[in-house]
C-alpha cells in the first residue's frame, strides 16, 4: 500500500513584523532605533528577543502591541500585521476620543470632563468613571465589588440605575458583590447567599428576599431596618460571630448561631440541594429542607 502525500497548508502567523524601521524624533534630526527588523510569531509559539540594552528590543515590542508614543517615535518603513490588522496604519486616535466621549455621556458625565484629574471628581463621579472604564471595552460580563458602599443614599440609587441601564442597553452580564440586601435585590435577578465559604441558599431575588428558606438568609433579611410607614427596628438580630474558617465547627457551620439547630445540624454538613418554588428554582443547604435533587455544584 502506498501512502499518498497530502499538501499541508502553512499556518499564517499570528504576528508578522516585516522590515520594521523606527526612528526617534529629535528637534534637528532623527535617530534610527530599529532598522529593517523582520520576524514572525505563529499561534501558540514563543519567540524571544535578546540583546544588549539599547538594541531596540523594547521599542520593537511596543510597536508590536500598538503602544508606540507616536509623538516621539515614528515608523519610517515596514509593516506590523497582527492577524488581519496592520498596526502601523491604524489611526484611531479620533475614534478613541469619540468613544471616550460617548462612554462618559452614557454614565452621566460630560465629554469634556475627560481632561480632569481624579481629585477633581466627587465620590459618585469616580464610581461612574470606574463603571465607564469597565464598560468601554464592551465586555460580556462585569464584576462589581461593593460599587456603592461608600456613597450617599441618593447617589447610590443613581449608580445602581446606571448599572441596570448598561445591562439593558449593552446586554451585559453582571456579578454584584455587596452586603446590602436591598442593593442586591434592586439590581440582580438571582441572589446567592454565602456563609463561611459555601453557598447556603440561591434563588430568584424577589422569592429569596420575601420568603427566605435558610435560617441565615432569614436572619440577614430580618436584620434590615424597614422604612415603609416609618423606620421600624430589625425583626431579628443575628447573635454570635462567624466561626474561624481554619477551624470550622462540625456539621453545619451555621449551627452555633442558628435558633433552629437540631442534633443532625451539629453532626452532618447539609448538601446544597435544588427545590422548586412558585417563583422558580431554589437551592438551599439546610436540614430543615429535606433534599429532593442533589446538586453536584455543592461538592
Amino acid at each position: 500500500m502506498t501512502a499518498t502525500a497530502q499538501a499541508v497548508e502553512p499556518v499564517p502567523p499570528l504576528l508578522a513584523v516585516d522590515g520594521l524601521t523606527l526612528q526617534l524624533r529629535r528637534r534637528r534630526d532623527s535617530v534610527a532605533l530599529v532598522d529593517g527588523v523582520s520576524f514572525t510569531v505563529a499561534p501558540g509559539e514563543a519567540v524571544g528577543l535578546v540583546g544588549e540594552s539599547g538594541c531596540g528590543k523594547s521599542v520593537t515590542a511596543l510597536a508590536a502591541i500598538g503602544l508606540l508614543p507616536r509623538d516621539k517615535i515614528r515608523a519610517s518603513a515596514g509593516a506590523i500585521r497582527f492577524e488581519d490588522a496592520d498596526l502601523l496604519r491604524l489611526d484611531d486616535r479620533a475614534a478613541r476620543q469619540e468613544t471616550v466621549a460617548r462612554m462618559l455621556e452614557s454614565v452621566g458625565l460630560a465629554a469634556g470632563e475627560a481632561a480632569k484629574f481624579p481629585h477633581q471628581f466627587s465620590g459618585g463621579q469616580r464610581q461612574r468613571l470606574a463603571i465607564a472604564r469597565a464598560a468601554i471595552l464592551d465586555p460580556a460580563l462585569i464584576i462589581a465589588d461593593e460599587p456603592v458602599s461608600a456613597l450617599d443614599v441618593s447617589i447610590r440609587s443613581q449608580v445602581l440605575n446606571l448599572l441596570a441601564d448598561l445591562r439593558r442597553d449593552r446586554r451585559m452580564a453582571l456579578i454584584l458583590i455587596a452586603h446590602d440586601l436591598a442593593v442586591v435585590g434592586h439590581v440582580c435577578d438571582r441572589i446567592a447567599v454565602m456563609y463561611l465559604g459555601r453557598i447556603v441558599e440561591e434563588g430568584p431575588s424577589d422569592d429569596l428576599l420575601t420568603a427566605p428558606a435558610h435560617p441565615y438568609t432569614r436572619a440577614l433579611v430580618g436584620s434590615v431596618y424597614h422604612l415603609k410607614g416609618g423606620a421600624t427596628a430589625p425583626q431579628r438580630v443575628l447573635e454570635g460571630d462567624p466561626p474561624d474558617p481554619s477551624a470550622p465547627p462540625p456539621g453545619c457551620p451555621f449551627h452555633p448561631r442558628c435558633p433552629a439547630a437540631m442534633d443532625r445540624c451539629r453532626a452532618e454538613l447539609p448538601a446544597l440541594v435544588a427545590r422548586q418554588t412558585e417563583n422558580g428554582p431554589r437551592r438551599t443547604a439546610c436540614h430543615l429542607h429535606p433534599p429532593a435533587v442533589a446538586d453536584d455544584r455543592a461538592a
